[in-house]
């Protein structure tokens, strides 16, 4: 995974490193990918599965260099630039997909919108959640979780019991913070467990389950599972997308100087407050970092345990 860095072999040097973090390369796709072809003669593959982090307002890192480098990697795929799928994650963050010539995720580019430059991180316990918040560690989604999942590591595949997977999963309603599922009776099945990306978000008995506390204009991909009375888990189902409806809070993390310069913040007598809900955020300068969430247009709320 590529975490707010630019492409491969952009620059050998510290001088040319600065003009790569800063600004637009002008390459086409090919050229980008002559750069890896060329770093090793011959080989054709295989070739790795790259995941993208880029926040949208990294000013060390320019977020060109996210697109340079989907660029790049999909060239080397040899699978174009035109997206597979397109997902609204937690956090602001958009996830999108490159396939391969087999259906299946080459390249991701995680989109972070408002994250400056740093490591994107969810303090908490849910299973979606990793990190700690601190200089270069920002608090808006956890990367390693959804870059585990990108490559197949969250072990929604496996399944030690015999029951088939359940058919006819469906998403048969959202609401701005619910999605509800129903899916086919698999026999000799005793519950089920649904998942939604990756990790176990519930259980029941009948073939219908309600998902709660979900964050409003995001996408979320759910499977289930059937349980036999041992409680062996059979065959994941195939996957089905639901879309919360509402628009998705934004959420900007960054020092309290860049919170003012972007008007999500103001100071009055060197403290600075929230736009909107007057929140304060502590001394005017660059060495205080916090999360602001904009709940409606121009209303910002502090939001440093999560967005």
């Amino acid at each position: 995974a590529v975490n707010s860095g630019p492409p491969a072999q952009c620059a050998t040097s510290i001088t040319a490193a600065s003009g790569c973090q800063y600004n637009d390369q002008h390459l086409t796709p090919e050229q980008w990918g002559d750069k890896v072809r060329g770093g090793h003669p011959g080989h054709t593959g295989p070739w790795p599965r790259v995941a993208i982090w880029q926040g949208t307002s990294d000013t060390t890192v320019a977020p060109v260099n996210g697109t340079e480098l989907r660029d790049q990697w999909t060239d080397v795929w040899g699978i174009g630039q035109t997206p597979s799928e397109t997902r609204n994650l937690s956090g602001g963050t958009t996830e999108t997909l490159y396939d391969d010539s087999a259906g299946s995720p080459a390249v991701a580019l995680f989109s972070v919108a408002g994250m400056a430059h740093g490591l994107a991180v969810s303090p908490g316990s849910g299973a979606d959640q990793c990190g700690s918040t601190g200089t270069y560690y920002l608090n808006t989604i956890c990367s390693a979780y959804h870059t585990a999942v990108f490559w197949g590591l969250d072990g929604a595949d496996g399944g030690s019991g015999s029951l088939p997977a359940p058919a006819g999963v469906t998403v048969t309603g959202t609401t701005d913070t619910t999605a509800s599922l129903s899916w086919s009776a698999v026999s000799g099945a005793a519950t089920y467990d649904v998942y939604r990306d990756g990790a176990k978000a519930g259980s029941a008995t009948g073939t219908t389950f309600s998902d709660s506390g979900l964050s409003a204009g995001s996408t979320y991909r759910y499977t289930v599972r059937a349980l036999d009375s041992a409680g062996a888990a059979g065959a994941a189902s195939a996957s089905v997308d639901a879309t919360t409806t509402g628009a998705a809070p934004r959420c900007y993390t960054a020092n309290n100087y860049d919170q003012v310069a972007a008007g999500r913040a103001h100071q009055s007598g060197g403290q600075v407050y929230a736009n909107g809900s007057d929140q304060s955020m502590g001394l005017y300068n660059v060495a205080i970092t916090h999360t602001l969430k904009e709940t409606s247009p121009d209303y910002f709320v502090l939001a440093d345990p999560g967005c």
